[in-house]
């Protein structure tokens, strides 16, 4: 092939239409989330998104729409809005957007085709449009010349005088296949984006369902649970920029929270995931009030744990300190610079330790200083009229000195409940004066048997839970005199067996 012939633009489009495909977008929510983007850009109010099919017989073919009462572009501003890093606003830190690449990256990362209609109060409609297919094909190299029209493409679903109409369609990169599943996500990420801004006279709706908020600190009212609370005071950080333009200094403010330990430590393993409980340690990085990022951030040398679960933070910036935070231009995530690092972790690393600190002090207190129940008190009095049971293992064999034995006082008993990743209904730990059962808030005979007969009382003292508790009492105790490790081993697949068989028959 002669030289002369060789494609020598800057670009490659097929390449790069394809390559742009893979923008780094997590999923659908995140693309969407520019479009709405654009809206609050726009002084949109209202901000509906409608996910649909062209052809109902077909669950995997969706087209989205998204619609706001924003104030619309001209001619020339929406054909900027079509170009990779097009926009009017490229480089502006007063709002949501910044480098102009949100419109065209999301929606092509998604669906093939993107339409965009839009108005002012002149009613005048305009209309463009990017199809990759025929990008790809070299057939659209340049933004399709925009030309007013009488009316919409489709009919707009709100009586608005001005906004915008985006219009995903030929949608064939979604992040779920199914309608449902896929609208269930978008209420729960955008009400977590944008939960501090929807508390602003700001309305989203999903097929004219409104996005509540969800909030990972668990102390706004939305689709989250309500319970934490505030951990010392809101940290405020004055921070010098690198922006030539506005140097500051400008403000970060970080807050903590701990959630109910003691009110949500009995949730089994599935409502701790529900609820977004467990491994969901960690900071959620606001930038003005829009969330970007969730990570393990600022923490220092400080290693994650499971009691890191049991609290929370949020951090807020001002879009001026955007290069010291390393936002990403699609504002998928962040790569915080030394500086700000330096700057931040020292206090945050502290604070995180004593929180980890007090969540595992709390979990302590209630495995061992919690107030008995009714079943424990009368399990340590009475039990005091059997006799004492020989203890191997750590103490010796059966034939042994009196130091194997426990004394005439009886057993001290402790009872808990804890997660544990077993088949088993209860677990125990002997010792030479006492005998400390879990039983496991995981298992089904828990969940379906136990816990629902908690309020359930039977007289002043006693529950139908309580008696539950003293048959599971009194397993572990008749286990205690077991005298030799074959029978121990025997009563220990025994005991896995029977809760191995309970699971299969209550679900």
């Amino acid at each position: 092939m002669s030289a002369d012939l060789i494609n020598k633009s800057i670009v490659k489009l097929e390449s790069f239409i394809q390559s742009t495909r893979d923008s780094g977008y997590k999923g659908t929510s995140s693309a969407i989330a520019e479009l709405i983007d654009n809206s609050l850009e726009a002084d949109a109010k209202t901000v509906q998104i409608l996910v649909e099919h062209e052809d109902f017989s077909k669950e995997d073919n969706i087209n989205i729409r998204v619609i706001d009462d924003g104030h619309g572009m001209t001619k020339n501003e929406l054909t900027l809005a079509l170009q990779f890093g097009g926009s009017t606003r490229f480089g502006s830190r007063s709002g949501m957007g910044r480098y102009g690449m949100g419109l065209p990256n999301s929606s092509v990362s998604q669906a093939k085709r993107l339409d965009v209609m839009t108005w002012r109060k002149s009613q005048q409609y305009l209309w463009s449009h990017l199809d990759v297919d025929e990008i790809s094909r070299g057939e659209q190299i340049d933004i399709p010349i925009v030309e007013p029209r009488k009316s919409l493409l489709i009919d707009r679903p709100i009586d608005i005088n001005q906004g915008t109409h985006i219009w995903w369609r030929n949608c064939d990169r979604l992040s779920a296949k199914s309608v449902k599943i896929l609208i269930k996500q978008l209420h729960k990420d955008i009400g977590r984006i944008y939960r501090r801004i929807l508390n602003e006279n700001i309305a989203i709706s999903i097929n004219g369902q409104n996005v509540l908020g969800y909030d990972p600190l668990f102390q706004m009212k939305g689709l989250n649970k309500k319970g934490a609370k505030t951990y010392g005071k809101e940290l405020v950080f004055e921070i010098m920029s690198k922006n030539i333009k506005n140097k500051g200094p400008h403000k970060v403010s970080v807050r903590f929270v701990e959630l109910p330990v003691e009110k949500w430590h009995t949730l089994t393993n599935q409502e701790k995931k529900k609820f977004n409980i467990t491994k969901r340690a960690g900071i959620s990085i606001l930038r003005n009030k829009r969330e970007i990022d969730y990570g393990w951030y600022f923490f220092g040398n400080k290693r994650k744990e499971n009691y890191d679960d049991w609290w929370r933070c949020e951090l807020n910036f001002e879009p001026d300190l955007d290069e010291e935070f390393g936002v990403t231009h699609n504002k998928q995530g962040i790569n915080p610079s030394k500086y700000i690092k330096d700057i931040l972790s020292p206090d945050l690393e502290r604070i995180a330790l004593d929180l980890s600190k007090r969540v595992r002090d709390r979990f302590k207190n209630l495995n061992l200083n919690s107030v008995k129940p009714a079943s424990i008190l009368k399990v340590n009095i009475r039990d005091k009229i059997y006799p004492s049971p020989t203890l191997i293992s750590d103490y010796g064999d059966r034939n042994s000195s009196a130091k194997g034995h426990i004394g005439i006082d009886g057993i001290k008993f402790n009872l808990g409940y804890k997660n544990i990743f077993s088949p088993e209904v209860f677990q125990y730990i002997k010792s030479d004066d006492s005998l400390d059962i879990n039983i496991n808030i995981d298992h089904p005979f828990y969940k379906f048997l136990l816990h629902p007969l908690v309020n359930i009382k039977i007289n002043s003292r006693f529950s139908f839970a309580n008696y539950l508790e003293l048959l599971i009492i009194s397993l572990a105790r008749a286990e205690t005199h077991t005298f030799d490790e074959t029978e121990k081993s025997y009563l220990d697949r025994y005991r896995n067996k029977w809760g191995d068989f309970f699971t299969a028959y209550v679900l």
